[in-house]
């Protein structure tokens, strides 16, 4: 269940905010076969147009994801859950630098998202109602796939530590 919401929810993240960061960045437009060693990309009728913002899509895309993770899991469960082993000062730094990476990250990829959502329906506008509601039900969505995914590794982790007690 996980892998299938991750997949699908993975291919509308990366053409959308793929669509932002070209917009926002016109040089991750470039192509991957303009770059040194990478001609060979041009050969093939399946990689000829992927370009910089693809990548980087990718790279936000597992960061996200890790970080609502993280997040969540500071929010949901004890510490424990995230730190476990670490002093209670580490505790609390890192619990810090999670909440500021993912105010960060996760503002970013909610402003990509609103950028692509404005310039593929609306043109250059940069206030659209339409666009704030897809991005508000697109940050709704990928919290309650994090939430899910979560929830599914937590009850999988109870069922391995009853089962090891029984045994």
């Amino acid at each position: 269940m996980s892998l299938v919401t991750k997949i699908g929810l993975g291919i509308i993240y990366i053409s959308a905010i793929r669509e932002g960061l070209a917009y926002m960045v016109p040089f991750l437009g470039q192509r991957l076969s303009k770059l040194p060693g990478l001609s060979f990309l041009n050969d093939f009728e399946a990689t000829y147009k992927l370009d910089l913002a693809i990548v980087l899509s990718l790279f936000l895309l597992v960061f996200v994801w890790w970080l609502w993770e993280k997040l969540l899991l500071l929010w949901l469960y004890d510490d424990d859950a995230v730190f476990a082993g670490k002093s209670v000062r580490m505790r609390e730094r890192r619990a810090w630098t999670f909440r500021i990476l993912a105010l960060v990250i996760l503002g970013a990829d909610a402003a990509l998202f609103y950028i692509a959502m404005c310039i593929s329906g609306w043109g250059d506008s940069m206030f659209s109602l339409p666009a704030l509601l897809a991005t508000a039900a697109y940050v709704g969505v990928l919290i309650a796939v994090s939430i899910l995914c979560i929830d599914l590794k937590m009850q999988v982790k109870l069922a391995k530590e009853l089962y090891s007690d029984d045994v």
